[in-house]
């Protein structure tokens, strides 16, 4: 009888572990594998939500030659790209495309209800078939508007429309269409006005009745069409230890200060190295990541070092690297980081 009765208990216990396995959806046969965040195929293997069936494939495996300023980035987990049209020369030394350009407001959006993605979309592609990233420069800006908005005089109440529904179209279709490839965005661009260092007169400022009202709104939304990105803010110029540097970090401190999603900034311009470090540090004491965009390669390389050396640096853009032994400055310059956390942690 108790014999009986445990081999009861083991056919029934063999029996539901049977149609266990017939039930679990097969990875092999699945229509569509969860990537992962980095598209190496980390993830769980199974993606059931069918608004992402449409997905592009794994990400294609680049071979990175381990002697190059690319191979030197990634190992210190930094993006370092440069602006212009992307090609097989730039992949083998930068691990970050940057669209410029392309993004801004005037290309994309030229016509009400009209957007064009092409040029940016070419630019993202290649990153993606290369396992690059995406630096998306001014997403919101006082410049590079177009004539509808610039001289249109849209009310307050349409101007909000507008600039929400161009943040959630533009960064939404990024996210969906090269998921986890668009990595920053620098979503609010030149805010402080340098002379008078309060807000920028725009379109954007008259906006509501607070002119500094969009710029939070423009980050909460950015942030709902991509929560993965890392977004940043930039101010030309704003590199240095002056008034207008000072106008800025007081803007992504009450930024901060009121929870809204802003995870760095952008130097933009040739930063002094003693400067760079200063700027640095004061944001690593907010949380906030740094990084510098600058088209004077020449002045920039101190700059560059110093950002290297600090914690919360994410990277560098120089948008106009001329030659190899520019290039070459930069890997050495990366491998000498490296050489030192390698001592430090020995």
């Amino acid at each position: 009888m108790k014999f009986s009765f445990i081999f009861g208990v083991f056919s029934l216990v063999f029996i539901l572990a049977a149609c266990q396995s017939k039930l679990a959806p097969s990875k092999v046969n699945s229509p569509v594998q969860d990537t992962g965040a980095d598209g190496s195929g980390g993830g769980s293997g199974l993606d059931t939500d069918p608004a992402r069936k449409q997905l592009p494939p794994p990400r294609p495996v680049y071979k990175v030659n381990p002697n190059s300023l690319r191979a030197q980035a990634e190992q210190l987990h930094l993006l370092i790209g440069t602006t212009g049209p992307a090609n097989e020369a730039l992949a083998v030394d930068f691990n970050a495309v940057t669209l410029d350009d392309e993004i801004k407001f005037k290309t994309i959006q030229p016509k009400a209800g009209e957007f064009h993605f092409e040029a940016a979309d070419a630019q993202a592609q290649f990153a993606f078939d290369h396992g690059m990233q995406v630096l998306a420069l001014s997403l919101v800006s006082s410049e590079a508007l177009p004539e509808w908005i610039s001289a249109g005089a849209p009310s307050q109440k349409d101007l909000e429309t507008i600039l929400h529904d161009y943040i959630k179209k533009v960064v939404g279709h990024f996210h969906e269409k090269f998921p986890s490839v668009v990595f920053v965005w620098n979503v609010v661009d030149s805010a402080i006005d340098p002379n008078g260092l309060g807000i920028r007169k725009s379109p954007w400022s008259q906006m509501n009745d607070q002119p500094d009202g969009y710029i939070s709104l423009a980050y909460e939304w950015a942030h709902e069409a991509d929560a993965t990105a890392k977004l940043f803010y930039r101010d030309v110029g704003a590199n240095g230890m002056d008034d207008q540097a000072n106008a800025v970090f007081a803007l992504i401190s009450k930024l901060r200060q009121a929870g809204v999603p802003v995870a760095g900034v952008d130097l933009s311009g040739a930063a002094k190295a003693e400067d760079v470090q200063a700027i640095g540090v004061r944001y690593q004491k907010l949380g906030v990541a740094v990084r510098i965009t600058t088209g004077d390669d020449a002045t920039a390389s101190a700059g560059f070092a110093e950002c290297f050396l600090l914690s919360n640096c994410t990277g560098v853009t120089p948008k106009k690297l001329s030659g190899a032994d520019a290039i070459q400055s930069l890997t050495e310059q990366l491998k000498a980081r490296i050489k030192a956390l390698s001592s430090a942690q020995s």
